[in-house]
């Protein structure tokens, strides 16, 4: 565990709420000198000792950690937000410029902090169509990518996941699919269903893409069935899970999907008609039209009233 692990804080601020003094914690285990040295981040223990401290706290892990806040990725946003604000520049030339970045919370997790960056360039890349390889990422990430469950990953291996879907095997991708409607199901808040629910629309897309409109269709009939018991999903996720279906509905050749399309667009005039949502939901608008009129090959005009 290094000087730098934020452990030391966690575990000095679970330590005064029990009421307990560095030398009743400390006992034969270390000094109560270098135990608050450890509280201040300036020295490093090993699990086993930080294991046998907990214990001489009378705490476990699992309180522990309930209480530690960690680090994850949203640590880096400032430093990419700073830059999105101050740089008119694309975002490739953005990341090129962060893999300078010398802040400390970078600094402080190299490791980290570079994985962030790739995950964040294949993003990009996916995002302006360019093609991407399953090799693209570190070897550990596709490892992880493909062996281990979805629910299990931490952020920035779920991340990568997402941004590998398209290049992942079938057989890994249905069992995200699953597991990932299993998590949807359990979820109880607003935030966690619309983290769920944008990871399925992925996952939708990717049987779209692959041209399986049967499977995108049934799967996409699941998630309306658990969204019945869900809170609300906020309105880019609810447009783009109606834009997936008709997309489903037009690869199967079913008029429904028509239908819904002209319905979809009498919405999307409505939204553009209020002034927050200006520029963008006319660009969304149009590549939705463009979309539909290369999906429909049925006897219905998408154009016509």
């Amino acid at each position: 565990m290094s000087s730098s692990s934020p452990f030391g804080p966690t575990f000095r601020k679970i330590r005064e709420a029990r009421g307990l003094s560095l030398k009743e914690v400390a006992a034969d285990i270390v000094s109560p000198q270098f135990l608050s040295q450890f509280e201040r981040s300036q020295k490093g223990v090993t699990i086993e000792t930080f294991s046998r401290l907990l214990l001489s706290m009378g705490v476990d892990w699992d309180t522990f950690l309930s209480h530690y806040p960690g680090l994850t990725i949203q640590n880096f946003s400032p430093i990419l937000m700073k830059y999105i604000n101050q740089e008119n520049m694309d975002f490739l030339a953005i990341i090129d410029r962060l893999k300078h970045e010398k802040s400390p919370v970078a600094e402080e997790n190299k490791e980290l902090w570079q994985l962030y960056l790739r995950s964040l360039e294949i993003n990009v890349n996916n995002a302006m169509g360019k093609e991407i390889h399953l090799e693209d990422a570190p070897v550990s990430i596709q490892r992880i990518a493909q062996e281990v469950p979805f629910a299990y990953q931490n952020e920035i291996e779920q991340d990568f996941t997402i941004a590998l879907l398209s290049v992942l095997p079938y057989e890994v991708v249905a069992k995200i699919r699953k597991e990932s409607l299993e998590l949807f199901e359990s979820s109880y808040s607003a935030y966690s269903a619309n983290a769920l629910a944008s990871l399925l629309l992925n996952l939708a897309n990717y049987l779209i893409k692959k041209e399986l409109y049967l499977e995108a269709k049934n799967f996409l009939q699941s998630i309306n069935q658990l969204r019945k018991r869900k809170p609300i999903l906020n309105t880019s996720i609810s447009m783009q899970l109606e834009f997936m279906q008709v997309y489903a509905l037009l690869g199967l050749n079913d008029k429904e999907g028509v239908y819904r399309a002209k319905q979809v667009m009498k919405a999307l005039e409505g939204l553009i008609a209020l002034e927050n949502f200006g520029t963008p939901l006319v660009q969304i608008k149009t590549k939705f039209m463009l979309r539909v009129n290369e999906l429909n090959h049925t006897s219905i005009d998408f154009f016509s009233e």
